[in-house]
């Protein structure tokens, strides 16, 4: 394992041996979901493969059906009852995790782009094209809906299940599941909208635009404001789970700001040095007490969280980061990289 971490050592981080399994799949790492119940890792890659893994040591429990043109995401149920894949041959499979080999396969139309499962009903939504549609566990359609002006890019659900939001050219949609045919809410804004992701405590919705800026709207209200000034577009934005803190990935940085109070508008956000490349993903731990944040040449820095965010531990691997997952009880994250390997990483002490 010591090849596994390159040119900070295992002194400088406080960590004894930061790996502590690790899987190939062959491919860019698209998505990784832990499952609620016992952390059992979900993984699927731009090679097809979509696997089940044990948390603690990486083997192999199942294996999904490949999607043969890769898979472009996949999720766990919110009681981890069910689990889906979405993949570029244009087919959803569902599963239940009780007995894996039972997949119902859809065949939905459309460019694949995202999966969200609902946080309250057994639905899971995918947005493929301009179409946003939604299945329960055995592959029925509950809703859908093709009427959008432009490609979705992401998708997420309100925190309480009764709304579900789509990101594209032009602003975002809301569509309510049970009235399917009920006019969809729109929140306009002329621009590219490249992520879409709702605060913890249901009062913002934080988009990353194509032309370097991110897009905050006040769910109650539709009222918006933008964070601009930043290099180049914006892919990875992330909450802490108090709603508190937005994180915000760019060039080299990540710049965080607090919404206690009024929010944003007229202060300044803290900034954290320490990437030299682009930000590929970042997600706060489930208590919030720590960030990671990772980037585009393999470097992985966890950061303790609050008004003044400190560095905890940093690794670098051999291929950019593209996915990152936290375990529950927060002892480890999983990583997911371009050149195919999953990793489990051991967390600094909180």
């Amino acid at each position: 394992m010591s090849g596994e971490v390159m040119s900070l050592s295992e002194k400088q981080n406080h960590l004894s041996e930061p790996v502590r399994w690790k899987e190939e799949l062959g491919d860019y790492i698209s998505f990784i979901s832990h499952s609620p119940v016992d952390g059992a890792v979900l993984v699927g890659s731009l090679s097809g493969q979509s696997l089940c893994l044990d948390p603690h040591n990486g083997e192999v429990r199942f294996t999904l059906p490949a999607h043969l043109m890769g898979v472009a995401a996949g999720g766990w149920s919110r009681n981890g009852d069910a689990l889906a894949t979405f993949g570029h041959d244009n087919v959803l499979r569902i599963a239940p995790t009780a007995n894996p080999s039972e997949v119902k396969t859809i065949d939905v139309e459309g460019w694949p782009s995202a999966l969200a499962w609902s946080p309250t009903d057994d639905v899971v939504a995918v947005a493929s094209g301009k179409m946003l549609s939604i299945f329960d566990t055995a592959g029925q359609l509950v809703a859908c809906w093709t009427d959008l002006d432009s490609t979705i890019t992401s998708i997420g659900w309100s925190v309480d299940g009764v709304s579900i939001g789509a990101a594209c050219y032009g602003g975002l949609h809301w569509f309510r599941p049970v009235e399917p045919n009920r006019k969809s809410k729109h929140f306009p804004w002329k621009g590219s909208l490249l992520s879409l992701e709702l605060s913890p405590d249901g009062k913002w919705a934080a988009s990353g635009c194509q032309d370097a800026s991110v897009h905050i709207w006040r769910l109650w209200t539709g009222d918006d404001l933008q964070m601009s000034g930043y290099p180049s577009k914006i892919e990875s934005v992330a909450w802490d789970p108090s709603s508190r803190f937005l994180a915000i990935g760019g060039v080299g940085d990540v710049t965080i700001w607090d919404f206690a109070g009024k929010g944003p508008q007229g202060t300044r956000p803290v900034s954290l040095d320490g990437h030299d490349r682009h930000i590929s993903a970042l997600s706060y731990s489930p208590s919030g007490s720590l960030l990671a944040t990772c980037d585009a040449s393999g470097r992985l820095i966890f950061w303790r969280n609050g008004k003044k965010t400190k560095k905890a531990a940093e690794h670098i691997f051999s291929s950019e980061i593209s996915a990152v997952a936290w375990q529950e009880n927060e002892s480890s994250v999983t990583l997911g990289s371009a050149d195919g390997t999953v990793r489990s990483i051991v967390t600094p002490p909180r």
